[in-house]
């Protein structure tokens, strides 16, 4: 792929959302291969994965005909501040892996970006985090919602969902970006972002979805409030362009800018898809 492509490309991701794939696939069986098993064999699994991660940034390094801009996308949620705690304790439960293991940012991020092992890892190796650890470019990340423990819960009865039935907490780019720089220090890319809504067609022939549109603008400020003190944003990628297929949920859930017909592949930008375009050409001005 990299003698193919990196002509063209510059930016790289090794793997995308490795705490979903091994977490759902593997843990609680909910996404494929179904599986159900126990944490020993999450942790060698994981250790395969960044094994595999540290060769492949070589590779692409010593092959790619563009100096390249190298990362991985996490699936990463923090807790964010809230009446019962202040910044500094979110931002410690935040990358504490012994409340949510192979879903925490820090199971993944720590050996991968800064070459440690985080508390609670007796299962990699210095020998392991010499191949792990390869100095990455920028920090990929896709974020939804607000990280919920057993300690800082932030459910509450009639809080806003997407049809996923995942929480809208719009200031958690704000706070991801914030603390994933404040720990790894690197610029940081949203390689992820979105809501699955309720879209149809309407009489009009278009896809009227102002949830989209305002989950978009609310969530995109939080971003450039970060960029605004400081913190060093280099991208933002909405989910999805168009809809698509959704893990283990198929076609059902619909997270695109882009509405798809599938009976008859007809495609109808949606008014979140204008709502982006004029983010995009206004650079954030408008929000």
């Amino acid at each position: 792929m990299v003698k193919a492509l990196s002509d063209t490309v510059q930016y790289w991701l090794t793997f995308n959302e490795p705490s979903i794939f091994v977490g759902f696939g593997y843990g609680t069986g909910v996404h494929a291969p179904f599986c159900r098993l126990p944490a020993r064999d999450i942790q060698t699994i994981s250790r395969n994965i960044m094994l595999a991660h540290g060769r492949a940034v070589q590779t692409i390094r010593r092959h790619a005909k563009r100096t390249p801009k190298i990362s991985f996308a996490n699936a990463t949620n923090v807790v964010m501040p809230g009446s019962c705690n202040s910044e500094d304790e979110a931002y410690t439960a935040s990358f504490d892996i012994t409340t949510n293991g192979v879903f925490n940012a820090a199971w993944w991020a720590d050996p991968m970006v800064l070459g440690k092992r985080p508390i609670g890892c007796d299962w990699l190796t210095d020998e392991d985090l010499k191949e792990i650890y390869q100095p990455l470019d920028f920090m990929g990340y896709n974020t939804y919602n607000e990280e919920s423990t057993e300690r800082f819960h932030c459910e509450y009865t009639g809080i806003t969902r997407t049809t996923t039935g995942w929480r809208i907490t719009p200031d958690c780019l704000y706070y991801v970006s914030k603390f994933l720089y404040r720990r790894y220090g690197l610029p940081v890319m949203v390689t992820e972002n979105g809501m699955a809504n309720v879209d149809i067609v309407f009489e009009d022939g278009k896809v009227h979805d102002p949830q989209r549109s305002e989950y978009l603008r609310t969530h995109i400020r939080g971003l450039k409030k970060a960029n605004n003190e400081g913190v060093p944003v280099i991208g933002y990628s909405c989910w999805s362009f168009m809809d698509n297929f959704e893990w283990a949920e198929g076609y059902e859930k619909r997270f695109g800018l882009v509405y798809v017909d599938y009976r008859t592949q007809e495609r109808i930008l949606k008014d979140s898809a204008y709502t982006y375009r004029e983010i995009i050409e206004t650079n954030g001005d408008n929000l």
